[in-house]
């Protein structure tokens, strides 16, 4: 996995409870963790990182930028097959 795929993977993961969407554990633990648990250490902390930061920024934010960063992470869920509904 590359920095930028585990970043990406991290807010998807870490927007998931603010923005109202559901993971799919399933394909988080074959597609995500697989992955990561073989990644380099700096890898993994960038997961990490993207996905405690996000959810303090979301709740941070005006509505607007809330409703495109939720709709773009919900999509790129979706795009992973990660998101169930």
């Amino acid at each position: 996995m590359t920095q930028g795929a585990a970043r990406e993977v991290g807010y998807i993961v870490g927007s998931a409870d603010v923005c109202g969407y559901t993971l799919s554990e399933k394909s988080l633990t074959e597609a995500v963790a697989a992955r990561l648990a073989v990644s380099a250490l700096d890898i993994r902390n960038t997961y990490e990182f993207a996905v405690s930061g996000r959810p303090y920024r979301l709740k941070n934010v005006g509505p607007s930028e809330r409703l495109v960063a939720c709709e773009t992470q919900k999509r790129l869920a979706s795009k992973y097959g990660i998101i169930l509904d």
